[in-house]
């Protein structure tokens, strides 16, 4: 008798980092822009998690908290919360967390960060 050994072609996220973070925070690239509206005024996303964003600084001061909103690419639903600056790092990411967001709405973003993180292995394994 012949036993074939089943191929496993299933994708696993393996990330390996210093960061302390509890999510998975996902970088932008150029091409996915997504901007976010803070108190009236435009701002680029850099990253995003579940939890908070990085975004460029339009001289905003560590410490600040503001009033944001955002739709994920792809979605329709629109996210309003208020965020707090947390660090401003020497490549002027302002690196903010959300003080207020339900858990739809955190699962919304949870599920965006995924999808890309899956399509960005997709486009790793075919090229």
């Amino acid at each position: 008798m012949f036993w074939r050994k089943k191929q496993n072609n299933s994708i696993f996220v393996d990330y390996k980092t210093d960061c302390k973070r509890s999510s998975f925070r996902y970088n932008l690239p150029e091409t996915k822009s997504m901007e976010l509206t803070i108190d009236n005024a435009q701002v680029r996303v850099i990253n995003i998690s579940a939890f908070g964003v990085g975004i460029e600084n339009n001289n905003y001061s560590e410490g600040e908290t503001h009033n944001a909103s955002f739709t994920l690419p792809g979605r329709n639903a629109r996210i309003s919360t208020t965020l707090t600056i947390i660090y401003i790092d020497p490549n002027n990411c302002c690196h903010c967390e959300f003080n207020v967001i339900s858990k739809d709405e955190a699962e919304a973003i949870h599920q965006y960060v995924f999808e890309r993180q899956m399509e960005e292995l997709r486009n790793k394994s075919t090229a």
